[in-house]
């Protein structure tokens, strides 16, 4: 019987990897908590910087959820990416530039 894994299982483990994977080009990693949850990153390298946040699905399909305030901060001007993942390894990441046309392609909102 597979156990599922916790979302913060997941965030965790791609923490791990990916300061591996960017300390090897020179970029640092740090995460922004929350309270207990740290789903914020941020790459930095000299004066770059790139603003991650992670969203973890559980389900098979996939759904991630992207609060209605935080899309419009990204389309108003927020540069940040978007990690879609479910699982460690796999996923997707938004750009801010292309999230406009994806929420008008797959929002549910009728905002």
């Amino acid at each position: 019987m597979s156990r599922t894994r916790l979302p913060e299982d997941v965030v965790r483990e791609f923490w791990a990897a990916l300061t591996e994977t960017a300390s090897h080009d020179g970029w640092s990693l740090g995460r922004l908590m929350k309270g207990h949850f740290g789903r914020g990153f941020t790459l930095a390298k000299g004066d770059k910087e790139i603003h991650l946040k992670v969203r973890v699905s559980q389900l098979k399909k996939g759904f991630w959820e992207l609060p209605f305030g935080e899309a419009a901060a990204i389309v108003a001007g927020k540069k940040e990416y978007n990690v879609l993942l479910p699982s460690a390894y796999a996923g997707y990441v938004v750009s801010p530039m292309r999230l406009p046309a994806l929420l008008a392609r797959f929002s549910r909102s009728e905002a």
